[in-house]
C-alpha cells in the first residue's frame, strides 16, 4: 500500500462514528508500545484514528498557508537518519522550496539517531550522545541566527557535537 492509499483510508475510518476512536497500533510496535507505556508514555501508541485525521488535515492547513505565504524568516531544520514516521525525503523538498524565501539550513543527525531524539522514554540505556549539541545549537541559532555549524569551530569542536551533515 502506498503512503496516500494509506492516508485515504485512515481518512475514511477516521470519520466513521464506531471505529474513530479505535487506538491504532501496528503489529510491529505492540511490544516497544508496551514497554513505552510501563515506562510512563503514551503518545504515538495511543493515537485513535481521529488524531490521525486531525494530523491529515493539520498538514492540509499548514500547505494551504504555505503556498500563500511561505515563511521569510531564517529557518533550521533538523532530521534523524533513523526516521521512521516523518519522509526525510518530503522534509529535503520543503528545504529546497524554502530557498527561494529565505535563509535555511538542513542538519541531518547520524544514522543512529532515532526520531524519538529528545526522549529517555523511547532510549532507555542509551547515551543520547546529541543532546548537548542539540541544547547549544537550538540556542545559537534562536539568539543569534547562527545555523548549526559543519565544520569544526575555532575550538575544533562542531556546534553540535556530532557529524552533522548539511545539505
Amino acid at each position: 500500500m502506498r503512503k496516500n492509499d494509506i492516508e485515504g483510508l485512515t481518512g475514511v475510518l477516521g470519520k466513521i462514528p464506531g471505529i474513530r476512536n479505535l487506538v491504532i497500533k501496528p503489529v510491529g510496535i505492540r511490544d516497544i508500545c508496551d514497554a513505552w507505556q510501563a515506562a510512563g508514555r503514551a503518545g504515538f501508541c495511543n493515537y485513535r484514528f481521529k488524531d490521525v485525521i486531525a494530523l491529515l488535515e493539520i498538514e492540509d492547513i499548514n500547505n494551504a498557508l504555505y503556498a500563500e505565504r511561505p515563511p521569510t524568516i531564517p529557518i533550521q531544520i533538523i532530521t534523524v537518519g533513523d526516521e521512521k514516521y516523518v519522509s526525510n525525503t518530503r522534509i529535503a523538498e520543503l528545504v529546497e522550496q524554502q530557498r527561494e524565501h529565505s535563509p535555511v539550513s538542513h542538519c541531518a543527525l547520524p544514522e543512529d539517531v532515532p526520531h524519538e531524539m529528545l526522549s529517555p522514554y523511547e532510549n532507555p540505556e542509551r547515551q543520547m550522545y546529541w543532546l548537548t549539541g542539540l541544547l547549544v545549537g537550538t540556542v545559537e541559532f534562536i539568539v543569534n541566527e547562527k545555523f548549526f555549524a559543519s565544520e569544526p569551530d575555532d575550538n575544533g569542536q562542531n556546534n553540535l557535537s556530532l557529524a552533522c551533515k548539511l545539505n
